[in-house]
């Protein structure tokens, strides 16, 4: 009779149960997949806050046309401007898909340390959402452009980021990252830049944004950011060199990077030591035979002066900032704690000698050969 009493009671638990009460329907939320923030003036505490959400019916349907809408409002956080956004939109607001989160310069130039502090506080907003940072313009003007491969903007800027282990010509991190990176180098670091062309028809995600004591303070092209990479940054490099009449173009697939402080003669000086493996991709003009070791010996020469030129070019303009984000402070602090404290690295840096020295080696020639 307890077994019958007891079965009938989980039947009727069972029955009656509902499950999963708080969870809502996905169909009835509107989908955040971007923000862009702009300041309104340099003086003023608000935002002009950009929301990309998109469109589920043009994503599912094969159609000619973008899966996004974008909505403006301000206000002086960004739990402010979701309130203000609710009353534009008929479902709940969501930034569980949030993927990008577009920084415009003015905003970047004074405001970043607040602004990271809001995101930071979102509970809905993943840590390794993509940052990104606008230069001569509106993070607003990135989203108000039209993608050329994807149906929304956040998607075709993520689909670039997802290139960053190919080319060195960018900076991409994560906001997590980044923001651990200012954290723990006084607010010095480099993260993505983005430009819109004429008229916004095309986005680029080019170069880097420099900070230094959490505020926007300069830009590198992608030659300046291919160069920093060299010393900062993860990705395989191709570069291009001249030899005999001939332009061979050389990719690297592996570095190791040494950097290391020295006490030489009139006081210390840095020697950053960087050996690289690689392939020979193409050669045009030249009839050089790259099976001979001699011509090989030849190419390794001048891949490595050329590296050695583009390590030294980031090292010149770093210290004419006088704001170290290539992180030689770092690794020097880290080899020689007291030396690093002695020479109040801040100050020493603009100054202090830096020795370049770069190997290279050619392990492939190509199949042609």
């Amino acid at each position: 009779m307890k077994k019958m009493l007891l079965c009938l009671t989980l039947i009727f638990f069972c029955l009656t149960s509902v499950g999963c009460w708080d969870i809502h329907d996905i169909s009835n939320r509107a989908l955040i997949t971007a923000i862009g923030i702009d300041k309104v003036e340099e003086t003023s505490t608000s935002y002009t806050f950009t929301f990309e959400i998109i469109k589920p019916v043009n994503i599912i349907e094969e159609l000619h046309e973008t899966a996004n809408i974008i909505e403006t409002v301000e206000g002086t956080s960004l739990r402010e401007a979701m309130e203000k956004l609710q009353i534009k939109v008929s479902r709940l607001n969501f930034l569980g898909y949030l993927q990008v989160i577009l920084i415009g310069e003015n905003a970047g130039r004074t405001s970043f340390k607040d602004i990271s502090d809001m995101i930071f506080r979102e509970p809905q907003i993943a840590p390794r959402i993509r940052l990104m940072f606008v230069q001569d313009g509106e993070a607003r003007d990135i989203l108000e452009s039209k993608p050329k491969l994807a149906k929304y903007v956040a998607a075709e800027l993520v689909a670039m980021t997802q290139l960053e282990y190919e080319l060195s010509l960018v900076r991409t991190e994560p906001f997590y990252q980044f923001l651990n990176e200012l954290r723990s180098n006084n607010g010095i670091g480099i993260v993505c830049r983005v430009l819109a062309t004429e008229n916004n028809k095309t986005i680029l995600r080019d170069g880097g944004a420099v900070f230094n004591n959490w505020e926007l303070m300069g830009w590198l092209s992608s030659e300046e950011t291919q160069a920093a990479n060299w010393l900062v940054g993860k990705a395989d490099a191709t570069v291009v060199g001249s030899l005999d009449k001939g332009i061979f173009t050389y990719r690297s697939d592996e570095k190791k990077l040494k950097i290391k402080p020295l006490m030489q003669g009139g006081g210390p000086r840095v020697q950053i030591s960087l050996h690289t493996n690689g392939e020979i991709l193409s050669k045009q003009g030249s009839n050089m035979d790259l099976t001979r070791p001699g011509n090989i010996k030849k190419l390794e020469k001048l891949f490595s002066d050329v590296i050695a030129n583009q390590i030294r070019s980031a090292v010149q303009k770093s210290q004419a900032a006088g704001v170290d984000y290539l992180g030689i402070g770092t690794a020097v602090k880290g080899k020689n704690p007291k030396l690093y404290q002695s020479m109040e690295w801040e100050k020493a840096y603009p100054t202090i000698p830096i020795d370049v020295i770069v190997t290279t080696e050619i392990e492939d020639v190509g199949l042609l050969e």
